[in-house]
């Protein structure tokens, strides 16, 4: 996606929407781009360079939590998730023909 799109979803959405990323050696290895909705957090996009073996994404996600929890926010919002590791991209469908599944966990 192009830069300007994230910069229009950020002053369109303003205090509902932003952008964390997580660092290494001065470079981006994984980053989100989430939404607040009534009291939840939602990680909309999320990517990580293929190379980016450090745990990234596990820290992305426990600061996504830490920094929903200080803003009172309730529910975590994982979206749609694989099942059983396989991306509908590659495979993966449930019974019904649906590939993906709602995850939300309650973190307060």
């Amino acid at each position: 996606m192009p830069r300007r799109f994230f910069q229009a979803l950020l002053e369109e959405y303003d205090r509902q929407c932003f952008i964390l990323g997580m660092f290494e050696e001065g470079r981006m290895v994984a980053g989100a781009l989430c939404f607040y909705y009534r009291d939840s957090l939602m990680p909309y996009f999320e990517s990580s360079l293929p190379d980016a073996r450090t745990g990234a994404n596990d820290l992305l996600y426990w600061s996504l939590m830490c920094h929903a929890t200080e803003r009172g926010v309730r529910t975590f919002d994982f979206g749609r998730s694989k099942r059983d590791g396989v991306a509908p991209a590659r495979g993966g469908h449930l019974p019904g023909g649906s590939s993906r599944r709602p995850s939300r966990i309650t973190i307060c």
